[in-house]
Formats: structure tokens, sequence, C-alpha cells
């Protein structure tokens, strides 16, 4: 968990997941993660989000392969992610990596603003991933639980994520 707001570690404490969680939310905490790589194949940072590119995010993007860059249909989120994206952008020309992508949270596919947003994102030359997380009722009930889709609820909001977490993978 890399941002100060702490959500996931909030969610551990009411979650039975065997998850390892570590709190690395500082730019000194961040540079020590290449000493936790062997003990892991998959690391995912949990990420400031909308509170912008402070040291913290800088140096989670330098250690990272991968950054997914969630947001919701509408120009605010996409505006909000410039800042991340551009900081890859510089990273990855200096260093061959990360790879950055974008991902859409809270989706309500029937609608035009969903289509329209897809087109929008063209212009970042960011990839889009293919699976999206719809607006759904079961990932903010089972949160506030300490229970995520994975382990009950929502059999398509289990199929959105396991699908996701595939194309991630990759």
């Amino acid at each position: 968990d890399t941002d100060r707001q702490g959500t996931l570690r909030d969610w551990q404490t009411l979650s039975s997941s065997d998850i390892d969680l570590v709190t690395l939310d500082t730019p000194k905490a961040i540079k020590s993660l290449p000493n936790l790589t062997s003990k892991y194949d998959l690391i995912c940072l949990d990420g400031a989000g909308k509170a912008g590119l402070d040291g913290v995010s800088v140096e989670a993007i330098k250690v990272s392969d991968l950054v997914i860059i969630p947001l919701q249909v509408g120009s605010f989120d996409m505006w909000g992610s410039e800042s991340v994206v551009e900081a890859c952008k510089i990273r990855r020309e200096l260093c061959g990596k990360p790879d950055c992508r974008f991902v859409f949270n809270r989706v309500n596919s029937q609608t035009k603003i969903f289509a329209e947003g897809k087109k929008i994102l063209e212009h970042y030359e960011i990839e889009t991933f293919e699976h999206y997380v719809s607006q759904r009722v079961a990932f903010a009930s089972l949160a506030s639980t300490g229970e995520s889709v994975m382990s009950k609820g929502d059999p398509k909001a289990y199929l959105e994520i396991k699908g996701l977490a595939n194309e991630i993978v990759k």
C-alpha cells in the first residue's frame, strides 16, 4: 500500500485474506521494494490515485514493470491521469519500462459516454485493457466487510475481475 489514505490497509484489517501487505508510503520505503522482489512472482502497488503525482508515485513508477491507471469514464479522471501518463512515458524513454495501461472502473457499458471515453483515450497513446470493471453493488458492499468478489458475491463481478487479472498477467 503506497498511498497515505491506507484504503488497502483498512480493507485488510477486516479481511481474512492471505495476501501479504507491506506499507511503502514514503519515497525511501518504495526504494526498498527491490529487496522484496525475490520473494514474489507478482507485486501490486496500490497507489495514490487522484491525489496526484507525488514522490511516492514517482518512485513507484521507477520500480514498476506495469502501471495500471484506473479511471471512470469522463473528462475529469482522464485529465487527472495526465501527470501519471507523462511520468510513465518519460521513464519508459529512459529505461524501456514501465508499460502503462488504462483500465475503466465503475463502467455502465450501455452508455454512449463509455464508447466515447475509449475513443478519447486513444490520443494518449497508451493501451486500454479490454476488460473493465462495471458499476456493481457487490464491490462496495463486500469491501466494507473485508471480503471481495473473488471469494463471494456477484458471479458477473467475479468474472470481470478474473478476466482483468488474466489480462494483466499475460
